[in-house]
Parts: C-alpha cells; structure tokens; sequence
C-alpha cells in the first residue's frame, strides 16, 4: 500500500516540481549576465508557482480511495493507501519550498547543497520509517500511517537544512531569496506557467506507466503489487537520475545563452546526451548479465 501510494504521489510531485523549475533557467541566465536581484525574482515567482500547483493534489488525497477502487484496487489496498496520502500530503508543501530552493542553488552551480540536504533527509527518514512503522525505541507502532509521518517530518527537515544553508553559505547569501519579497509580476508568472506546462506534463507522462502498471498489478494481488514496487521503485530511480542530469544541462544552456556563447550550446547539449546513454547502457548491460537466483 505504501509502494502504491507513493507512485502514485510521486507522479503528481513530478508534474509539481517540473512545472516551477522553469524559473530556475531565468535564475541561471541573469545570474551570469549580473543581475542578483532579476535572478532572486524568479526563484520566487517559481515558488509561489509551485505552491499553487500543490493545491490540486492536497484535495485529491481525500478523493484517491473512490477513484482506486474504480481501477479495481481492493477496498483495503485502497484504504491504506488514503491513509497514507492523507497522513503524508503536509509534506507536499515542503517539498514545493524545497524543490525551489534546490533548483536556486543549481542553478547558481551549487548543487552539492541540496544534495547534501537530501542524504540527511534520507537518512532522517529510514530512522523515522524503523521507529514509527514498527514502534521501536518507544515510539507508537503506525504501520502505514507511520511511514506517512517519517517522511513528513523528514520533508521539512529537509527543507529547514536548505533555508539555513541559503542563509549561511558564502556564495549563496548575497542572493536575498528568503528575506526580500519581490512584487509578484502576473505577466512573468503566467509566462513560466506557460513554458512550464509542457515540461512537467512531459514527465507526468514519462512516469505514467508506473503508475498504471501498480493499478494494473494490484488488481490481481496484493503480494505481487508489493514485490513489483521493489522493480518500479528502481525505474524511479534512473528517471530521477535522468532527470536531474537533464536540469543541470538545461541550466548550463541558459548560462551559455546569457553570456552570448550560442555556438557551444550544441556541444553542451550533445556532452549530457552522451552521458545520460552512457549510463542507461551500463545498466541495460548490468541487468542483461545479473545472474538469476
């Protein structure tokens, strides 16, 4: 049920995501060109896009049970898995302030930061995931909903580590994003929603079929739903890897754009083409030769 509930979330914080971090190409654009303050407004503006974006999905929660049991998901597997949306939907908000934070500081060729941020986030996690799941260590045994609270509390812990790091760090303090709130600028604001749009519906449909193969599978067994997230939950992973690969080129192209340098922007583009098969053919390789136990 968790697996289930987490595809399905991860699916919509995809298009949440993806949306906002158009604003993050204008960051790294007029930073190079000098102008600080031109690039703080547009990681605000992607904030306050991407807060916007998560209303839809903090209704749908308490919706998602009707609508998988008309998939044909069992009445319990359905349960629990609005449960555990519900329990879990707190954290989309620091995940919107988080994914804004994160693009900022990559997109001023900082991205060990939230890197960083995101391991402690994980680890915080596992640990909150072992007490509230199981009850250890005198914490209340949650199962489901447990796993739900971990990763909320881990969610804004991320995001806490982020801000400080923004606040503190030397490169990055200059740039007042948590301190001067500039004016919100309609015209901007629709134009990101409009070159947003077709990138994070582009990745909403790359992961899509994740997500309808859990339906699919959970309408014959709740084992074989529970054995396939362990596979579904690994082409997450080499679509986050593809995709943050694909944020960081996009960003040195807007870079190349605002200092003028347009004929090294095919050569930058064709370097991260290269890499990105490079890796899927190492693992296609991997996954062909693993000997089956």
């Amino acid at each position: 049920a968790v697996g289930l509930g987490t595809t399905i979330i991860f699916l919509y914080t995809v298009f949440f995501m993806s949306v906002p971090s158009t604003a993050d190409v204008f960051v790294a654009e007029r930073n190079v060109q000098g102008d600080r303050m031109g690039a703080v407004e547009a990681a605000q503006h992607g904030l306050w896009l991407s807060l916007a974006l998560i209303v839809p999905a903090m209704i749908l929660v308490w919706w998602l049970r009707p609508i998988l049991e008309a998939t044909g998901q069992t009445p319990e597997i359905a349960a629990l898995v609005q449960d555990y949306a519900v329990a879990v939907s707190p954290a989309f908000i620091a995940w919107a302030a988080f994914s804004t934070l994160d693009f900022f500081v990559a997109a001023l060729g900082r991205p060990g930061l939230a890197f960083t941020c995101a391991w402690v986030g994980v680890a915080l996690n596992a640990i909150g995931n072992y007490c509230l799941i199981y009850g250890h260590f005198g914490f209340p045994h949650l199962g489901v909903v447990g796993a739900a609270y971990a990763t909320v509390f881990a969610a804004f812990a991320n995001l806490f580590l982020i801000a400080a790091a923004v606040r503190l760090h030397p490169a990055i303090r200059p740039y007042p994003i948590l301190s001067s709130i500039r004016p919100l600028r309609w015209r901007f604001f629709l134009e990101l929603l409009r070159l947003g749009l077709p990138s994070g519906l582009g990745g909403l449909l790359d992961v899509a079929y994740i997500t309808v193969s859990a339906l699919l599978i959970g309408r014959y067994s709740a084992d074989l739903l529970a054995a396939s997230q362990i596979s579904l939950s690994f082409n997450l992973f080499l679509f986050a890897f593809i995709s943050g690969l694909a944020l960081g080129l996009t960003y040195l192209v807007a870079e190349l754009n605002g200092l003028g340098r347009l004929s090294e922007i095919w050569t930058a583009n064709l370097a991260g083409q290269s890499i990105a098969f490079g890796f899927l053919m190492l693992v296609a390789i991997a996954c062909l030769t693993m000997p089956l136990t």
